[in-house]
């Protein structure tokens, strides 16, 4: 989709030295690279605002931009003010697309997946083509992951949802508790469903598993809708576009749910034996 964008290919071949199918293609496999981490980032920042946790809006992105100390106001590009205009820049969908399905899909003052990834390369060119630092922008993006994201995000911007599945969900004792459980689990994860828009299909999306949290009393000072946010963000698979698969992109299966209940448990502050007794 990004590379779609007639704009952001203008901008790239004007930018960076050298040919531009070859320069292109070595963006590609450099943000394939770093891809991971910019989904994780997404998932982070995306959970940061007040809104749905499915676009970064712009007090996020900002706060993005002060956690990697992005901002300069001495420099030339990387001002306040430059990476407000990346972040309209990044919104401008072609004409053709604004009018389609995918188009009406997403919002035009918040980023989804795809355009935090063009945002990412325009930084890149701000920060070190446009500063002298480098005339290749697949090198830029590489600078941008390694210097400016690796070392100064936090551990949950940086989260890794797989690592909880394998070194805390896939065990034989989360497998027994779960299937004793499986009954209730079934019953909750119908519950709480309605149909998807544009569906016929029940599903459970980001406010029933709002609701959910709240009736089943998980919300507290320890765990905030925040953190619920992210566990239904962490929980879920990721789908290869978030515009077309909506859907999918935006609710919890069973299987998603029964994992972001264990993501709950393990995040909440449980009573001992001995509180219980003495309840």
């Amino acid at each position: 989709r990004v590379v779609a964008q007639k704009n952001f290919v203008r901008l790239v071949n004007s930018k960076n030295e050298g040919d531009d199918e070859e320069a292109m293609a070595a963006i590609k496999a450099t943000v394939r690279t770093w891809y991971p981490l910019m989904a994780d980032m997404f998932d982070y920042y995306a959970c940061q605002g007040s809104g749905d946790p499915f676009s970064i809006q712009f007090n996020a992105y900002n706060k993005m931009l002060d956690d990697m100390c992005l901002v300069d106001a001495k420099s030339k590009y990387c001002r306040q003010k430059d990476f407000s205009v990346i972040f309209t820049a990044a919104n401008v969908e072609d004409a053709s697309v604004k009018t389609s399905v995918e188009g009406r899909a997403n919002e035009d003052r918040a980023l989804v997946r795809f355009e935090l990834l063009e945002v990412f390369v325009r930084i890149a060119i701000a920060r070190y083509v446009e500063s002298g630092k480098t005339g290749d922008v697949a090198e830029a993006v590489r600078r941008l992951c390694e210097l400016d994201f690796q070392h100064r995000l936090s551990p949950l911007a940086a989260h890794d949802a797989n690592a909880f599945r394998r070194e805390v969900l896939y065990n034989e004792d989360v497998d027994r508790v779960l299937r004793r459980a499986l009954p209730v689990l079934k019953v909750l994860h119908a519950k709480y469903q309605l149909p998807a828009k544009g569906s016929r299909s029940a599903v459970m999306g980001i406010e029933e598993w709002r609701q959910f949290l709240v009736d089943t009393g998980c919300l507290n000072e320890d765990f905030t809708m925040r953190e619920g946010k992210l566990v239904f963000c962490w929980s879920k698979m990721n789908v290869a576009d978030e515009l077309r698969d909506e859907v999918r992109n935006q609710s919890l299966t069973f299987t998603d749910f029964l994992e972001a209940v264990c993501r709950v448990a393990g995040a909440s502050s449980m009573p001992t034996d001995e509180q219980i007794k003495r309840a």
